[in-house]
Order: C-alpha cells, then structure tokens, then sequence
C-alpha cells in the first residue's frame, strides 16, 4: 500500500497548482457591435420602405430637386449594400493588433452610411433636407465617437512607441473637439439657410485638418523633447 505524503515528509511533494485569472476575451460581436447594429438598422429600414415606395424612386438629385429616376431596389439598397461589403473588406483585411481601434473605424464608417441612408430615405419621400445641416450630423457623430481610437498599448515595449501612443491619443481628442464643433457649426448653418453653407463648412473643415496636422506636429516634437 502507497503511504500518503505529507508536508514536512523526506519524500517528493508536489506544489499546489496556482489559480490564474483569465479575464474574458471579447467576440466578434462584442468589438463590431455598433457596425452590426448600424447594417441591421439599415436592412430593416429598407424592408419597411419596400412596399410603401413606388416601382421608380428619385436616385440624385441635383441641390434639393431630383433629377434622374432609377428602380427602387437601387434607392433602397444600393447603400446597406456597399456598406456591407466595405466592412467585410475592412473586416477582412484589417491588422492582428489594435483589434479595438479599427473596429471602433469599422463603427464609425457604418453609422456614416446609416446616417446618409436615412438622409437619402427621408429625400425619397419628399422632405428637403440641406446638405450641410446632413454633413454636419455627419461630422458630429464621428466625432463622437472618435475619442474612442485609443492607441493599443498591450505590445509596447519601446518608449519610442509610447510617445507615439501618446500623440496618437492627444491628436484623437483634439480631432474628436474638432468634429463635434464644426458638427454643430454645419446643423446651424443648415437650418438657418445660410447661402454657400456647404463651401462655408468644407473650407472649416480644411482649416480645421491643417491645424490639427500642426498640433499633432507639434505634439511629437514635444514628446521627442522629453526622451
């Protein structure tokens, strides 16, 4: 008979096994939840304006008044369409690392064309919607949501990719502050009519790139001054 071992004993003793921890790793879905949430709220919006359009609906329009008619199954999904296969490419080809960046990217893309979807819709139907009160919900949910592409830290290891990390993250916030300003610029210009509001908001929106090409400029400069 095997006699047990006991602690303090001469013979060999086996070290308890350790508990790890082993915190949950998040699917698929739970990283693209918003693009799915986005091409779903598009599907359903396209089957319930199915059986109440006309075989023939506008597809442009040229300022508020339309000017070429097409079938309307390109009216209604020619957008979910393309969004759909832009986040399977993305999908696809998109990096091993920085899982959550790009697909917080991959959000941002399918709540734009969510957002220009229910633009065309509510246009098919008659409402005259202006194009800058349109681009400047646009660029108020991006940046919205942009304050979310956080640099990936889980594999630095240098501190070069660190300060890099770190410009990244200050040219995010000053690019999220950016677009929810001239977001709320391009709805004030929208609603009250203003003439040319689109070049207005266009030309905002160049000035507003460079200037934050030279803050991110020069907030790597500073970051490189600390090393």
């Amino acid at each position: 008979m095997t006699k047990p071992v006991h602690a303090g004993s001469c013979g060999p003793c086996v070290a308890p096994t350790a508990l790890v921890y082993s915190p949950p790793v998040p699917s698929r879905f739970d990283d693209d939840k918003w693009s799915y949430t986005a091409l779903v709220a598009m599907l359903a919006l396209a089957a319930f304006m199915w059986p109440r359009l006309p075989a023939q609906v506008p597809v442009h329009w040229n300022g508020l008044q339309p000017d070429q008619f097409g079938p309307k199954w390109v009216g209604l999904l020619f957008l979910p369409i393309s969004a759909g296969a832009l986040f399977l490419f993305m999908l696809r080809s998109g990096p091993t690392q920085a899982v959550a960046v790009f697909a917080r990217v991959r959000a941002i893309v399918c709540v734009v064309f969510l957002l220009l979807y229910v633009d065309s819709i509510l246009m098919i139907v008659g409402y005259d919607i202006d194009t800058a009160a349109v681009l400047g919900v646009v660029l108020l949910v991006i940046g919205m949501m942009a304050p979310d592409l956080k640099a990936d830290r889980t594999t630095q290891r240098l501190e070069a990719v660190s300060a890099a990390a770190r410009v990244w993250e200050r040219a995010s916030r000053a690019a999220a502050r950016l677009l929810m300003g001239l977001g709320i610029v391009g709805v004030a210009l929208g609603l009250v009519a203003v003439p040319a509001s689109v070049a207005i908001l266009l030309a905002l929106l160049g000035a507003g790139t460079v200037a934050l090409g030279v803050y991110a400029w020069r907030a790597l400069q500073e970051e490189r001054a600390r090393r």
